[in-house]
């Protein structure tokens, strides 16, 4: 009877090993992410589909309910004491748990909808090597010199921060 305990123990073992994408589903980025990374708002349902956190823990990055509809959803910045959006990607055109945001080998963030480009930040071969939530708040891609190529405090919406130049 010991031993038969033993295999089960091992075959789960081996199982999980194996089950990668069931693994995956609770780890949240922290400060950045590299080009490659892909995954919808059903990857991080254990973390309300949040999936980068700033450094020091002040906001978070992913996808949010609308308030009218729970089956869709919000690429945004949550300031995270507050749980008030700070920036949104896009809001006029909300997605479904299983569209998918990816930030691509040739340094796009791009959020797909039924095979339709439904946001970009259009930075495709700008040589982009990372995506940045920094402690401001601030989305950024930036370059291989620590430059800035694309940021979300550029893109307003009806939260500025602290920080975040008005032009």
């Amino acid at each position: 009877m010991g031993s038969w305990a033993f295999l089960n123990f091992i075959g789960m073992c081996l199982f999980i090993l194996f089950q990668p994408e069931t693994c995956l589903a609770s780890v949240r980025f922290i400060g950045s992410i590299k080009p490659g990374f892909q995954g919808d708002q059903m990857h991080w349902i254990d973390n309300n589909g949040l999936f980068l956190l700033s450094n020091n823990s002040d906001f978070t990055f992913g996808f949010i309910t609308t308030p009218d509809d729970v089956t869709l959803f919000v690429l945004s910045i949550v300031h995270v004491s507050s749980s008030k959006t700070v920036w949104s990607a896009n809001r006029g055109t909300p997605v479904k748990n299983f569209d998918l945001f990816m930030f691509n080998e040739s340094g796009n963030a791009i959020l797909h909808s039924g095979g339709s480009i439904i946001w970009s930040t259009n930075t495709a071969k700008k040589r982009v090597s990372v995506m940045e939530l920094q402690n401001s708040g601030n989305l950024v891609l930036a370059g291989d010199d620590g430059g800035i190529i694309w940021q979300s405090f550029s893109h307003p919406v009806d939260t500025l921060l602290s920080n975040q130049e008005f032009s």
